[in-house]
């Protein structure tokens, strides 16, 4: 099994629109979950609601394996916690009251919403296939240096409930 890489995608514009689509929508459905639709994430993003400027600054991950697509999550540097439905606002204040940094955070979700969904888009056969991850930040191979303090993952659960 070839090596599996993550990059950093940066806005959802500059990742290939069927490849996105085919991650979220691997059975072909004729309505996939909307929520999840590159066009759904990139009216967010030309609207102005999911920018840097509101706080949702995108940084959609990609998986690759030999450059091809085989994981996609929409994923957001947040600023604050406003607008993802999960209220650590006490977490955050207590971190902060220990001498922590909680912002910026990390957070795998699509924004404004509470709609259920598949959370992880990945090809049918990718699900458990990676055992070794090397992270490139500008997909040229330079390592990824993250600064963030907390990855918030609020919907990174498997059907069933289970979590991989």
């Amino acid at each position: 099994m070839s090596e599996a890489s993550a990059r950093l995608g940066g806005e959802i514009r500059r990742i290939d629109a069927a490849a996105w689509d085919r991650l979220a929508n691997p059975n072909a459905q004729a309505l996939p979950h909307p929520f999840t639709r590159h066009a759904f994430l990139a009216a967010l993003e030309e609207s102005g609601s999911a920018t840097a400027k509101t706080g949702w600054r995108p940084v959609h991950l990609l998986l690759e394996r030999g450059g091809i697509p085989i994981a996609a999550l929409p994923l957001y540097l947040k600023s604050h916690s406003y607008g993802e439905y999960v209220f650590d606002h006490g977490w955050a204040e207590a971190f902060a009251r220990a001498g922590g940094r909680y912002y910026p955070k990390l957070q795998g979700s699509v924004p404004f919403t509470r709609a259920t969904g598949p959370p992880r888009r990945c090809t049918p056969t990718s699900s458990h296939e990676c055992t070794k991850i090397s992270t490139h930040g500008d997909g040229a191979g330079s390592p990824c240096t993250c600064r963030e303090s907390i990855l918030n993952a609020t919907s990174c659960g498997a059907p069933g409930g289970a979590v991989t």
